[in-house]
């Protein structure tokens, strides 16, 4: 059990260090989260490890690592809303390094990956993303798409974000 403790600690330390010295260390955090990805209870670090190793400035390498990070808690559903909240809660902590607009791109593409996974995910990436944009009309209407979307866990998220007119 030390051994866990230990390793969550050192995890926390890395995923919290500055965006520019966690760009440098997204090598590091790709082979922590090769090593780490086999062990089932130790799912909740690779997640801090995917989140930190997004780079939200290039739409791509982010939802990419978004669309890994969906695979990754697919068995392990209970983590979701931990994971969403991960996500809005590194996006504001890095603002200024993305553009809104980047971020509507990545929201597209976990859009086109499906799954309610990614679609949650983006739906965390969509919020961050209106918020920077004034919920433009454009963002309102994704959103508004999400709203009515078949799957009740990715309608029930949509529906607990408010726009700036509402």
């Amino acid at each position: 059990m030390p051994h866990r403790q230990r390793l969550t600690q050192v995890i926390g330390q890395l995923t919290a260090l500055p965006w520019g010295t966690r760009l440098a260390l997204i090598p590091l955090y790709q082979r922590m989260i090769d090593c780490l990805s086999a062990h089932e209870t130790l799912q909740h670090l690779v997640i801090k490890l995917h989140i930190a190793a997004a780079d939200w400035s290039r739409a791509e390498a982010a939802a990419g690592e978004m669309t890994r990070l969906a695979h990754c808690f697919s068995r392990q559903p209970h983590l979701l809303t931990e994971v969403c909240r991960q996500v809005a809660h590194k996006l504001r902590d890095s603002k200024g390094h993305w553009q809104p607009e980047t971020l509507l791109d990545v929201v597209d593409a976990l859009d086109n990956e499906g799954g309610s996974e990614a679609l949650s995910i983006g739906l965390s990436v969509l919020a961050a993303a209106g918020e920077a944009l004034a919920w433009n009309a454009n963002c309102a209407n994704r959103l508004r798409a999400y709203r009515v979307h078949e799957n009740l866990t990715v309608r029930s998220l949509a529906l607990d974000i408010w726009t700036a007119a509402e």
